[in-house]
């Protein structure tokens, strides 16, 4: 140190030199780059701007993502990408990224917001662009080195350090566009996948190929046995319309008239997944198909009048036109149960399923259906696209429905038991209101009268569940093991306003091998002026309004028992008349029978019709007949779990 002039000190400017001796460089400008791209990484996890399109499905990230993020910009600022600084900044992104993909792995994997991955991915990358800053010991500038006169050099070189930290957030922001496509792309991954489904319907050519102008007569014999088969599952039949001309005839008043037509529905494993198909039921051929190609495949079909096969699979609805096998909608089904495995969703019938129901239920001609899950309460499906329309209110998971339609326009009345011990409940529902589009969740579907707490006939034990119903003529009928050992028991719950009279119960003998009737298959069927026929070990029990003392019991032939009765209405009756049924022995045997009016306890009685003189196959116990009234073919079906199908035909 020396001194120009005398009390004044004269400071030398040393050059930072290396281990040899010689001068250190400043930093090279191309490390500018990096101070740049981490700030516009960081911002870009505070900010998160998405698409106006993208917006509803990518969601926001954490306020601690983006506090992270934030300080590590502020941070490396402060301390002009110092080496202390750059450490600093690395360990607050590295936090940022450890909670952004918390959030984001912790979110619900049926509809994941992507806004927490994509901040920690930015988040990720600042952290490895910081590292080679913590082992820069090089000055930016070099004032060190730069002789402080010369003024045009230092700011030559600013000038090329900020043009490279802008370089440098520009190459940071498409690292963080690329992890916002990513993540986009996870959206798909990890929410709800669109189903891989393959649909094969019948040609346009071939639509109306067989199918009848009107309703099939009387039946005189089915002696010819025209096609039979065994299938994995059990089957369904549709008889219905064209659907596609009824829906352009009711909507816009115009269209053909349209032809009639039985399908036959079933399922069948496919590789990978399992496939819907519908055969022709008067020739057995097969008319269409849709696959399922997801590996948990098809869970459960119903098969229904009005041309509508509705399939659960997965977290999905699909209805298809039984009429040509087309899709008419699909929808989504709520819903997460344990371990984020989607709600178990079945349909509910009029009949009890049990813990293993059938994969192949029906359901009756109504515009709605409905679907329910022990996690998720009840929902009501619009049968035309799937859409879905109402919801029931929740209740105890331990809860069991089952519904009642009268008719295609009635919505329907739910029994509902299981909840409470020893008693069960009615709701009659009314028309679902009008979708509010501001509400997550489809509107709460009211009831037309006062719901109504039933308690059960006095010999039923606790836990007592109803397992059948049929309220059209507001009456429950259950058919119970564990209540009067098989008897059916039926009760007139009375639905009418003010109801003050208690619930009369009667109970009748049940068969033996029909008392756990094919799950989703009420065994009861609904005659001339209310009056309710059962199978009974000795023949038919007819049990009328009276239920105490209106019972009539018509016998079968010697040593039979009725399996299954199937009620029909030939073309050129007065339904208010006379009405006709299809009986099916278990030996095998097929009746015609005809109800008429009566001096008799029920008000009625059943006259037989002759034999149909069809060939006998003897199905204890697990016998149901099904009639296309398109072609008159009368459908045989043994079985459960695989069932064997005989189509009859005069």
């Amino acid at each position: 140190m020396g001194s120009d002039r005398p009390g004044r000190p004269h400071i030398v400017h040393v050059a930072p030199r290396d281990l040899v001796g010689r001068p250190r460089p400043s930093a090279p400008p191309s490390a500018a780059l990096l101070p740049g791209a981490v700030a516009a990484l960081a911002l870009l996890a505070v900010v998160v701007p998405v698409p106006d399109d993208w917006a509803l499905a990518f969601g926001t990230a954490h306020w601690m993502v983006r506090v992270f993020a934030a300080a590590a910009v502020a941070v490396l600022a402060w301390g002009l990408a110092s080496p202390n600084a750059a450490v600093v900044a690395a360990l607050l992104a590295a936090l940022g990224a450890i909670s952004g993909f918390g959030e984001y792995l912790s979110d619900d994997p049926s509809g994941r917001d992507t806004a927490p991955l994509a901040a920690g991915l930015c988040c990720t990358a600042a952290t490895l662009l910081c590292l080679p800053l913590v082992k820069r010991t090089d000055p930016w500038l070099g004032l060190d080195t730069a002789p402080l006169r010369s003024g045009r050099a230092l700011r030559r070189r600013a000038r090329r350090l900020g043009v490279l930290a802008l370089v440098g957030a520009l190459l940071g922001g498409l690292l963080g566009t690329g992890a916002f496509l990513f993540a986009y792309e996870r959206r798909t991954e990890y929410g709800p996948k669109p189903p891989h489904t393959e649909s094969q319907p019948v040609p346009d050519a071939e639509r109306d190929k067989g199918a009848a102008e009107e309703d099939a007569d009387l039946p005189r014999t089915l002696a010819r046995e025209a096609w039979h088969r065994t299938f994995p599952n059990p089957v369904g039949l549709s008889v219905c319309g064209d659907g596609r001309r009824d829906a352009d005839r009711e909507t816009y008043g115009t269209g053909d008239a349209a032809g009639i037509r039985g399908t036959l529905v079933s399922v069948e494993s496919a590789s990978p997944g399992s496939a819907v198909f519908g055969l022709d039921a008067a020739t057995g051929r097969s008319r269409w198909r849709f696959t399922v190609r997801d590996p948990g495949g098809v869970q459960q079909v119903a098969v229904s009048e009005g041309c509508a096969v509705l399939v659960i699979h997965g977290v999905w609805l699909t209805v298809l036109d039984s009429y040509d096998g087309s899709v008419r909608g699909r929808s989504e089904l709520p819903g997460t149960g344990m371990l984020g495995q989607p709600d178990r969703w079945r349909f509910i019938t009029s009949a009890a399923q049990g813990d293993h129901p059938p994969q192949v239920v029906t359901l009756p001609a109504a515009q709605l259906a409905y679907v329910g899950s022990p996690g998720s309460g009840v929902l009501a499906v619009d049968r035309k696209d799937a859409a879905i329309v109402g919801r029931v209110a929740e209740r105890d998971s331990y809860c069991r429905y089952l519904v009642h339609q009268g008719s295609p326009g009635d919505p329907g009345t739910l029994v509902i038991s299981g909840c409470a011990e020893g008693q069960f409940s009615v709701l009659d529902l009314a028309e679902p209101p009008r979708a509010d589009s501001s509400l997550d969740l489809p509107p709460l579907l009211a009831g037309r009268r006062i719901e109504l707490t039933v308690p059960p006939p006095r010999a039923c034990v606790e836990g007592w569940t109803a397992t059948s119903l049929d309220v059209t003529h507001r009456r429950v009928l259950t058919v119970e093991d564990e209540c009067g050992s098989g008897r059916t028991w039926v009760g007139d719950i009375g639905l009418e306003y003010g109801r003050t009279a208690p619930v009369t119960w009667t109970s009748a003998p049940v068969v033996p091998s029909t008392s756990a009737v094919p799950p989703g298959r009420p065994g009861i069927v609904s005659g001339l002026n209310a009056v309710l026929l059962l199978p009974a070990p000795d023949g038919i029990r007819l049990i009328g309004r009276d239920e105490r003392k209106g019972h009539d019991l018509y016998r079968l032939r010697k040593g039979e028992t009725a399996s299954s009765i199937v009620a029909f209405t030939p073309p050129q009756v007065d339904i208010y008349r006379e009405a006709y049924f299809l009986v099916l022995t278990d030996a095998g045997r097929i009746g015609l029978l005809r109800q008429e009016f009566a001096e008799t306890r029920s008000r009625t009685r059943l006259v037989e019709q002759g034999d149909l003189k069809a060939p006998q196959v003897p199905c204890p116990g697990t016998g149901t007949l099904w009639r296309d009234r398109a072609s008159g073919t009368v459908l045989a079906v043994c079985g459960r779990t695989s069932t064997t199908v005989r189509a009859l035909r005069p």
